[in-house]
């Protein structure tokens, strides 16, 4: 018998030690369910670490809305973290702009 989305996100909470009731475990199911169909069910520990990622920047980002404390540098590094495992799992793709040659940039002021 083949196990659904929604087992399977039972089971990864289960063997990370998890209890599956609270509010972030929910959120985090949700998003294992999506980020899995949306990478066909391949890399499944990238979308696990990519769930817990994201559920850590919304309670980083919960927080500082809440004026508990300044998490803006972990919001940022988490972010971070985060844009470079989904364009590991190709769901993002992140286009450096293109330099233009020095030469180019150096005579832009003399065309006048």
């Amino acid at each position: 018998m083949e196990t659904t989305l929604a087992q399977r996100s039972l089971i990864a909470l289960r063997r990370l030690g998890t209890d599956a009731r609270t509010r972030k475990s929910k959120r985090w199911r949700q998003l294992y369910c999506e980020y899995m169909q949306r990478t066909e069910g391949r890399y499944e520990e990238l979308v696990q670490a990519l769930c817990s990622l994201i559920v850590q920047r919304e309670t980083l980002q919960n927080e500082q809305l809440r004026g508990i404390a300044d998490h803006a540098y972990l919001i940022h590094k988490t972010s971070q973290q985060i844009s470079y495992t989904m364009t590991q799992l190709g769901l993002i793709k992140i286009e450096k702009e293109r330099r233009r040659p020095l030469r180019e940039s150096l005579m832009e002021g003399h065309r006048d």
